[in-house]
């Protein structure tokens, strides 16, 4: 059997013979011409089908198909084969304009087509098919089957979060290849069907109200910042444990949401695409106001990596240090979300409400009427626990005391304070010096 590229050319100059001819392409091994002595020309694809065995499988005539494209459709059937697919099962395969509708075309289409997503769920989609699927991507969606969903389901059993994360994904895209026609049903329904998932297993992790809270709080009052990379750490943390804001909510917080005013701070761009108006509270409002006397001029980022020109990115080195200050176990940044419904949930405030304070996904209408005033009561109520708290660990009573004057006053009123940290008699107190006419600068 001769060898040779081919080309709309070399195809057209091919002659019948007495017997049935065949021309190999030497770009994709696997992809043929052949001849019949009536004069008749077919492309085919030959090779092997994984665990199976071996075909020759005709899928166009030469006159309906040119060469180009016809080497491109018998790659994504050898491909198909690769992955246990006979190419006459994928016989069906749907195509827009001419091309085989594969799993990253349709992924592809996707992430064009659902532009309400964010890019960073986007990227998600990506990544998990990238890794998780790999070797379906150059797959024909249609020649996606149960069966084939089921094993490779099973064998993410050594990581079955990541397996079924990336099922929700593959689903996704599966989805929406039906709704486009290319397919007829989702082949991931089968997981469902047969009652196959894996068990979730929900994290419950949060910093401990009664042990650990008062250790780690006091921890951040005695820590010593050695570079300001450091304070901003602790200050995106505590500001984290103080609201149950998420991670990239909070370190890309900017100044022009932050409305002293009003006491509210503002996330126009939340993981459940709503703006969230957040009640400050006093803890925030100092912590905020400190960093508003420390910030560079021209700052747009309330917390700034180290360079200034972009928000923070990773504050487990500062954590580090202060779980271990605390001798308590390290926790997540999402476990500061839990730790604050927990406090919350300690102060006696109800569900509806902290569901509110936390801006979760899950809240009902009614919930949406809660107005900022009774949020900010709410919150004052949860701060409270965590004052309380922090006065047991600090000298065993909690009737005295306040965790954010003594974490952000020194900062505040900096000139109030002698060179051992303890105010000066000859400066009011601190109570007057939060008057109107004797609040810092902005």
């Amino acid at each position: 059997m001769a060898h040779t590229k081919l080309t709309d050319k070399v195809v057209a100059a091919l002659k019948p013979s007495t017997t049935r001819v065949f021309l190999r392409d030497t770009a994709v091994t696997g992809f043929i011409v052949s001849v019949q002595p009536s004069g008749k020309k077919a492309f085919y694809v030959e090779g092997s089908v994984k665990g199976g065995a071996k075909f020759q499988f005709k899928f166009a005539n030469v006159d309906a198909i040119r060469v180009d494209d016809a080497r491109r459709e018998a790659i994504t059937l050898l491909d198909a084969a690769r992955s246990g697919v006979h190419p006459k099962d994928a016989g069906l395969l749907k195509t827009v304009n001419g091309k085989t509708v594969t799993l990253q075309a349709a992924l592809d289409d996707f992430c064009q087509t659902r532009v309400n997503l964010k890019q960073s769920t986007l990227d998600s989609y990506r990544l998990a098919l990238r890794v998780h699927c790999s070797d379906w991507l150059r797959l024909p969606v249609s020649a996606i089957t149960p069966a084939m969903v089921k094993q490779w389901y099973a064998e993410g059993q050594d990581r079955k979060t990541a397996r079924d994360n990336a099922k929700r994904s593959l689903s996704s895209i599966l989805s929406y290849c039906v709704g486009n026609g290319w397919i007829e049903s989702n082949p991931c329904e089968v997981i469902g069907k047969l009652r196959i998932g894996y068990k979730k297993v929900r994290r419950k992790g949060h910093i401990d109200i009664k042990h650990d809270l008062g250790p780690v709080l006091l921890a951040m009052k005695k820590f010593k910042p050695i570079r300001n990379s450091q304070r901003t750490a602790v200050d995106a943390w505590l500001f984290m444990m103080a609201h149950g804001t998420r991670k990239t909510e909070t370190f890309t917080m900017r100044w022009e949401n932050v409305d002293f005013t009003k006491r509210t701070v503002t996330f126009p761009d939340t993981k459940n695409g709503e703006v969230h108006v957040m009640p400050m509270g006093d803890l925030t409002w100092r912590l905020l106001e400190a960093r508003r006397i420390e910030k560079a001029d021209g700052q747009e980022w309330v917390f700034p990596n180290k360079s200034g020109d972009g928000p923070l990115t990773d504050i487990r080195k500062t954590e580090a240090i202060i779980y271990d200050m605390a001798d308590v176990p390290p926790r997540t940044r999402h476990d500061m979300r839990r730790t604050f419904a927990s406090i919350a949930d300690y102060a006696d405030v109800n569900e509806n409400t902290i569901k509110v304070l936390i801006n979760h996904k899950d809240r009902t209408v009614t919930q949406g009427y809660i107005q900022t005033q009774k949020a900010e009561r709410s919150l004052r109520k949860a701060h409270d626990v965590m004052d309380e708290a922090y006065r047991a660990e600090r000298n065993g009573k909690t009737d005295r005391g306040s965790f954010a004057k003594d974490m952000f006053s020194p900062r505040m009123y900096a000139s109030a304070y002698d060179d051992k940290g303890q105010w000066m008699d000859n400066h009011p107190n601190e109570d007057e010096m939060e008057s109107p006419d004797l609040q810092p600068a902005p």
